[in-house]
């Protein structure tokens, strides 16, 4: 098992100024994919595998809370837009077991899961949140602890 220790979200950030606030309709947690409400609120982004943007929660740095604390409903969630070539420190879903190079995609509750092919094998362009730059075997995990399904994703 492997993962990040990392202290922050963008790891590596070409592009710093695509920053985006909105109050949260329900918990987030910094590393989860986002996704704006007809409200124009965030919550988490919740379609397995399909994408519209890489808009990732940061950690609250504002407030000087870390990676490990949640925004709150109602709380003013900080998130990046990320680009192409940017690594953010995610959460991987339970269950997943993950190689360096996979393609990772939405898991549909914020969380990043390895890609499903369709049926010719393929994985659909819009799919396609990044890679992951970490190995992390969660495949015995159910429900654990936030901090120990961190893991590395440069976007596409």
């Amino acid at each position: 098992m492997s993962g990040t220790t990392s202290k922050t979200i963008g790891l590596r950030v070409i592009a710093p100024q695509l920053r985006e606030e909105a109050l949260a309709v329900a918990a987030i947690t910094p590393g989860q994919l986002l996704e704006r409400t007809s409200a124009d609120k965030f919550q988490r982004h919740s379609v397995p595998g399909g994408l519209h943007g890489r808009l990732i929660a940061l950690e609250d740095e504002l407030q000087g809370k870390g990676i490990t604390t949640d925004y709150a409903v109602g709380a003013r969630v900080q998130a990046k837009v990320f680009v192409p070539g940017e690594k953010a420190n995610m959460l991987l879903a339970d269950g997943e077991d993950v190689a360096i190079g996979d393609v990772a995609a939405s898991n549909g509750n914020g969380d990043v899961r390895a890609a499903v092919a369709d049926s010719s094998g393929l994985v659909l362009e819009e799919d396609i949140v990044g890679f992951f730059r970490v190995a992390l075997d969660l495949s015995d995990s159910s429900g654990a602890d936030p901090a120990s399904r961190r893991v590395v994703v440069e976007i596409k």
